[in-house]
């Protein structure tokens, strides 16, 4: 995304409410319609759209998917929660779907 404001704009116009604004460490929003939490990241850090899914139970959950085989395709994401607590799954269709706990 280029420029951060103008996105948000855009979504209020929609329906959905900001629910943060955040700077740092570069700026990005967290944004609603109270069903679907959207993250706006003004970065270049992300160059395409990801999924994120946040589960208090996630590192039972990330251990079962490498359990079902799909290991290969999960990266660790050292984050707030630790590697073993977050990760990255990358689809067949190389779509990035991001795994956190909460």
């Amino acid at each position: 995304m280029k420029e951060l404001n103008t996105s948000i704009a855009y979504w209020e116009t929609i329906g959905f409410e900001t629910l943060s604004v955040n700077e740092q460490p570069y700026p990005w929003s967290i944004i609603s319609d109270g069903i679907n939490v959207i993250g706006l990241h003004q970065t270049i850090e992300f160059n395409r759209q990801a999924i994120t899914y946040f589960a208090p139970d996630m590192k039972r959950r990330i251990e079962n998917l490498k359990n079902d085989g799909l290991g290969d395709n999960i990266n660790g994401f050292t984050g707030s929660g630790g590697a073993e607590n977050n990760a990255v799954l990358t689809t067949m269709e190389n779509q990035k779907f991001f795994l956190f706990s909460f």
